[in-house]
């Protein structure tokens, strides 16, 4: 009886503790290395802190290169394009290589869907509002032979595919990211998303706004696509889901315009 007792109070008070884990020092430091990669940048230390020289260096490169495309927008539109291209390139370069936010380039299956099925969700949400019923098919230049086919290449494809890459790495990852972490430190993660995903988007349409005249449907339909993309960033905390809907939503438009221009 006494050993019984014995047996049943051992057994309670290895109930009681803590579960010993037997595994090698090495292999908890390992364990312990993976759980903080796997952490994003959406967590406290996912980023590194956004020294005063990148912030003024990168404020710089935007403030030169939307003042050069400006003076060259009068001139030729390609040059005015690559000149502010190369200004959010190195802005954004500046920002995330000192900030090295976690998590932000991972690529998963589930990026391809959000940005395919949103690219087209959103392009037939855009053509509802816009009526597109009542309007003809867009047209773009159809890419033609030598001179005409490396023109073709220049000023339809690269600005329709290159330029997603471009803009979103800008708005969506380096000013997204910078202004979640500011208003982090005062609102919680769902405010702190949605503040970022609005002064993206802010952004992103007054720098459309000094180089074109756009409609009222054309700012609906940047302001959806912009919210779209600030929305799959906030949500994943990956990049490539935005970069694949915009890509997607551009390259459906080039194929209708090349629709209308063989209707034509």
């Amino acid at each position: 009886m006494r050993d019984d007792q014995d047996a049943t109070v051992g057994a309670a008070i290895r109930t009681d503790e803590s579960p010993i884990d037997l595994r090698p020092r090495r292999g908890r430091r390992a364990h312990a290395s993976r759980s903080i990669g796997s952490l994003d940048w959406r967590a406290p230390g996912g980023t590194r802190p956004l020294g005063p020289l990148a912030s003024v260096a990168g404020v710089a490169a935007i403030i030169a290169g939307v003042s050069t495309a400006m003076s060259l927008s009068s001139t030729t539109g390609l040059a005015s394009t690559w000149a502010l291209w190369i200004a959010l390139s190195v802005s954004s370069a500046l920002i995330l290589i000192q900030t090295r936010p976690k998590g932000l380039f991972g690529l998963r299956i589930s990026d391809l869907v959000f940005g395919v099925a949103g690219g087209l969700i959103l392009r037939l949400v855009v053509g509802y509002l816009s009526r597109a019923d009542l309007h003809t098919f867009p047209t773009v230049q159809l890419p033609g032979s030598g001179g005409e086919a490396n023109l073709w290449v220049i000023e339809v494809a690269i600005p329709a595919f290159l330029g997603p890459g471009v803009e979103e790495i800008f708005f969506r990852a380096a000013l997204l990211l910078v202004t979640y972490k500011i208003a982090r430190k005062w609102v919680d993660g769902s405010t702190a998303s949605i503040v970022s995903i609005l002064m993206s988007t802010g952004c992103f349409l007054l720098l459309h706004a000094a180089f074109a005249t756009y409609s009222l449907d054309s700012v609906l339909a940047l302001s959806l696509m912009s919210v779209a993309c600030g929305a799959i960033v906030c949500l994943t905390g990956r990049i490539w889901g935005a970069m694949i809907l915009h890509v997607t939503y551009n390259a459906l438009y080039v194929m209708l315009g090349v629709m209308g221009a063989i209707l034509q």
